[in-house]
Formats: C-alpha cells, sequence, structure tokens
C-alpha cells in the first residue's frame, strides 16, 4: 500500500480534517485501493502529488493549489476497464463532494473554499485526462497552464528513466486490463500508444517537455515493438 502522508496532509491543509472532509478521504483511499487495480492506485495518487510539489515553481501553483489538489484525488477516482464513462462518473463523484462539503454544517477549523470557476475547472481537468489533451474552456491562461500542467504529471510514468519500471508499469496496465484477451488488449494498447506517438507534442508545460519528451516516445516505441513481437510469436 502507498504512503499517502503527504496527500493526506495536503488534503487536511486545504480541505479539511473533520467531518465531511475526512469521510471523502477515507472514500479516496478506498476508491484507489480497490483489488481490481494494479497501476491506477492509491501509489498513483501518492507519485501525483509528490510531482505536484516538486515542479510546482513552473506554474502559478499558488492561486490554485485545491484545483490540483482536487484533480489528483478524483481524476481516476472510478476504474472500471468495461466501462467507458470513467471520466465522467469521476466528475460525478467530484460534484457528490462538493455538494457534501457545501451542504454540511463546518467543523472547525474549516478550510475548504473553491470558486465555481476552478471548481469547473477540476471537471474540465478531469474530463481532459479522456484524450489527454488540454480541453478548457475558457481563456484564463493559469487554467490552460494548470490543465496542461495536471496531464503532464499524469504521463509522467511514460518518460520512466529506467525500462525495468516502465515493464513493471506496463505490466500493472495489462493486469487491469484481464478482462480482455491479449489480442484485443494488444490490439487496442497500440492504438493507444500509437496516438501518443502521433501527437506533436506529449507534454504541455515546456521545462517537463524538456525532461520527459525524448525518453516517453523512445519507451513508447519499445512498448510497440515488444507488443507486435509478442503478436508474431
Amino acid at each position: 500500500m502507498a504512503d499517502l502522508q503527504h496527500f493526506d496532509e495536503v488534503w487536511g491543509e486545504l480541505i479539511g480534517r473533520n467531518g465531511k472532509a475526512e469521510e471523502w478521504r477515507v472514500c479516496i483511499h478506498v476508491a484507489y485501493s480497490q483489488p481490481s487495480r494494479s497501476y491506477h492506485t492509491q501509489r498513483h495518487i501518492a507519485t501525483l502529488t509528490t510531482l505536484a510539489y516538486k515542479h510546482m515553481h513552473l506554474i502559478d501553483f499558488a492561486t490554485l493549489p485545491v484545483v490540483l489538489l482536487l484533480a489528483i484525488a478524483f481524476h481516476d477516482i472510478v476504474y472500471d476497464p468495461l466501462r467507458s464513462d470513467n471520466e465522467i462518473q469521476s466528475v460525478v463523484q467530484f460534484d457528490s463532494f462538493l455538494d457534501d462539503m457545501t451542504t454540511a454544517q463546518p467543523l472547525p477549523p474549516a478550510t475548504f473554499n473553491i470558486s465555481p470557476p476552478d471548481a469547473a475547472l477540476v471537471r474540465q481537468i478531469i474530463l481532459s485526462t479522456i484524450s489527454h489533451t488540454v480541453a478548457v474552456a475558457t481563456a484564463d491562461p493559469r487554467h490552460i497552464l494548470m490543465c496542461g500542467f495536471f496531464l503532464d504529471l499524469d504521463l509522467s510514468i511514460l518518460a520512466t528513466p529506467e525500462w525495468d519500471a516502465y515493464v513493471e508499469y506496463a505490466g500493472q496496465i495489462r493486469s487491469e486490463y484481464l478482462c480482455y484477451d491479449n489480442a484485443v488488449f494488444t490490439e487496442g494498447r497500440i492504438g493507444v500508444l500509437q496516438k501518443f506517438l502521433g501527437r506533436d507534442v506529449l507534454y504541455f508545460t515546456p521545462q517537463l517537455k524538456e525532461m520527459w519528451e525524448e525518453t516517453a516516445r523512445a519507451n513508447i516505441w519499445r512498448e510497440i515493438e515488444e507488443l507486435k513481437g509478442g503478436k508474431n510469436e
């Protein structure tokens, strides 16, 4: 089980440590610890939290920390390979959280506050993970930067410098899709990876693109070749 201490600390500071805030923190823990998950687990949101704070100097993070935390918490809260609406249902869960936090009697210290535009941005970030392209309906440059930054963090695993670690990630994805036979999974996985390779850029934040783009493309290409090789065996 992943160490969620950092995530929990940030949650306590920005959302709250009791009442509905605590109930939802536990709910998030439970969702990401479902036995059907191998990659989209507590470790995933713990890693995203660590990466966000490591690289937060690259964006105007100070103005939107709650948005980033909630996007991390809710973007994969619903994850079922047999569904085609995981992101939409994750937004539904986020809205349920907002309803609970809005209608509940706050217990001191009440720390949570989010504006309607920022709540809308959380929804848009979650929905952007469908295609992993920046799809923010706003001219606010902070929102565009935040969406791109989050998507970069979410795909940071593709730029893992150690091939063994990348193979572990790829195996975890396969484990989550055991409901599909090898032929169906391989065809689908190759299609997803080829779409990534066909993009002009994988990472939107310039500094992260410089650090990660080349390695990610090399890893993706190698995985495709190994998947194709497996098909021919």
